[in-house]
């Protein structure tokens, strides 16, 4: 007798985050989750590290052998939904094609800043979602881009892309000096460190702690002035004291579908800079006055943007309303998305 389960998730990759979402369904629906690959850079060494406490399978790299391994495994179990993340490996395809279209869906994390609209691309995604009757977006970038491949579906907006490691949300404590500024992320061209390095060199007087790696490290370390600090990859669980002792946190990505760091700032209770190409600034940042979105790659834009949160009624107003946030009240959304 075939294995009987709610949902069927397709997602890349054991990150820890969407483990945690997983988990959290589980205790109200039986899951099983296909990991398909992954595809990311340099992470920290506990990026991965939580213990799953449903059924899972690893496919393997070779293509051939992870159609075939998939094949096999829908015609062992059973499943009432299936939710498929992104649309870039054929495995998702393959789901959805062989499962009703009424009870599928396609989770959508990528935004309308980064993801093609147009092209062969973009009709291989209209191809997916012609399958599904249901999209679960991230946020209002997420919601822009189903709108723009004209999904006529039900969409959901479930508030994330996972489930953090939240703590309790620290008390609003004012500020009496505005300084500190952290980078959390990859070291890499799409993060926009250049712009973010030039800009501190420009303002000597405030520190600027990065803490990633990736292949632009060692150049940006030279071109870096000594306001700027360079400490490596830190595990997650180590992470929480570096937002706190921050002032401000700064993503100023060229391309960026959502920003957890940006959640994990917040959740510490740290006001943050965002690029307008951020994807949960029009869900997270710019709804709860958390912090400032600056124009992606304008130099001026974001050096003024600094200075603004160095005036200190602006920058602990701001702190007050992060310290509003719930994000306890988050993760129950993002776990009721899926469940209800």
């Amino acid at each position: 007798m075939a294995q009987k389960y709610d949902i069927l998730f397709v997602t890349t990759m054991a990150s820890f985050y969407k483990v945690n979402l997983f988990n959290e369904i589980a205790k109200e629906q039986k899951v099983m989750v296909l990991y398909t690959g992954s595809t990311e850079g340099v992470r920290s060494a506990d990026f991965s590290s939580v213990k799953a406490k449903y059924d899972s399978i690893k496919l393997p790299r070779n293509k051939a052998l992870a159609i075939l391994k998939t094949v096999k495994l829908l015609i062992s179990i059973s499943f009432n939904k299936a939710n498929v993340s992104g649309w870039d490996n054929i495995i998702s395809y393959l789901v959805v094609f062989l499962h009703k279209k009424s009870k599928n869906g396609c989770i959508i994390e990528s935004s309308i800043f980064e993801s093609n609209t147009k092209g062969l691309k973009a009709w291989l995604k209209k191809v997916l979602l012609s399958r599904v009757s249901t999209v679960y977006v991230s946020g209002k970038s997420q919601r822009m881009l189903a709108d723009a491949l004209s999904f006529n579906g039900k969409i959901v907006e479930f508030g994330g892309c996972g489930l953090l490691n939240y703590l309790p949300q620290p008390a609003y404590m004012p500020r009496t000096i505005v300084r500190k500024f952290l980078y959390v992320g990859r070291i890499a061209e799409v993060k926009n460190l250049q712009l973010l390095i030039t800009v501190f060199n420009e303002l000597v007087d405030l520190n600027l702690i990065i803490i990633g790696d990736g292949p632009q490290r060692e150049g940006l370390e030279k071109k870096a002035g000594q306001n700027i600090r360079f400490l490596g990859s830190i595990d997650n669980k180590k992470l929480p004291r570096f937002y706190k002792e921050a002032d401000v946190f700064i993503l100023p990505s060229k391309s960026e579908p959502w920003g957890l760091v940006v959640e994990e700032a917040l959740n510490n209770g740290t006001p943050v800079i965002v690029s307008s190409a951020v994807g949960c600034a029009n869900s997270i940042v710019k709804p709860f006055s958390s912090g400032i979105i600056f124009e992606t790659g304008n130099k001026e834009s974001l050096k003024r943007t600094i200075l603004k949160m160095c005036n200190l009624d602006f920058y602990n107003e701001i702190r007050k309303n992060v310290a509003s946030m719930d994000f306890i009240e988050r993760g129950r959304k993002q776990v009721n998305a899926f469940v209800d």
